[in-house]
């Protein structure tokens, strides 16, 4: 039996997470954790409701792509960041999670986040 490895070390990270859907939808949902890759994020069913519209089933040949913003340490500037959703699971009855992997981000955005992570 063969396991599936992350590429990635994942840290845990609890901070507010600012979106933006296609459709230009900005939300508030919280991170759980964050990895050079990606971030697990956390919201209620209104939020996770927004980001997956009732009856998208989630694809690779058509991703789900939101913007996403948040800070690295308290004072520090923002990090931002186009990414896809990878995965959603429903945690509660008003607790959805969601999986994102970052796809375009600046070098400088990239670099520090490897630097807060490693640290």
């Amino acid at each position: 039996m063969q396991t599936n490895k992350r590429r990635c070390e994942r840290i845990q990270y609890q901070q507010d997470v600012w979106l933006k859907t296609a459709a230009g939808l900005a939300l508030l949902a919280k991170s759980n954790n964050l990895s050079a890759g990606g971030m697990e994020i956390l919201c209620d069913q209104i939020t996770a409701m927004s980001i997956k519209p009732l009856g998208y089933q989630l694809e690779p040949d058509k991703p789900l792509l939101l913007s996403i913003s948040f800070c690295l340490d308290k004072g520090d500037e923002s990090f931002h960041a186009s990414c896809c959703v990878q995965n959603m699971h429903r945690l509660a009855q008003d607790l959805f999670s969601f999986n994102l992997s970052f796809l375009d981000c600046q070098h400088h955005d990239r670099a520090r986040l490897a630097r807060f992570i490693n640290e």
